[in-house]
């Protein structure tokens, strides 16, 4: 029981420091930065097939970024 309560205690303090630490509206400069860099794309999903506006996609300032384009690449010079 003294085990219970004192886990409960932490407990406690965990989501106090949570709340006062995380906002509801996220962390507006991270999302910010994001639509910065992607803008909304389709995507193809495993069982689902392709969804529009489900993904991101890098804007075309960010294409040196891509690793997608490394990996088709790459897979070009194995075949």
């Amino acid at each position: 029981m003294i085990l219970y309560k004192i886990l409960k205690r932490v407990i406690n303090r965990i989501e106090k420091l949570y709340l006062r630490a995380v906002k509801a509206q996220g962390n507006l400069k991270a999302i910010a930065t994001i639509h910065n860099i992607f803008e909304i794309d389709e995507r193809n999903w495993h069982g689902l097939g392709q969804i529009q506006r489900s993904g991101l996609k890098l804007k075309k300032g960010y294409g040196s970024f891509a690793i997608k384009k490394e990996l088709e690449i790459k897979r070009r010079h194995q075949k």
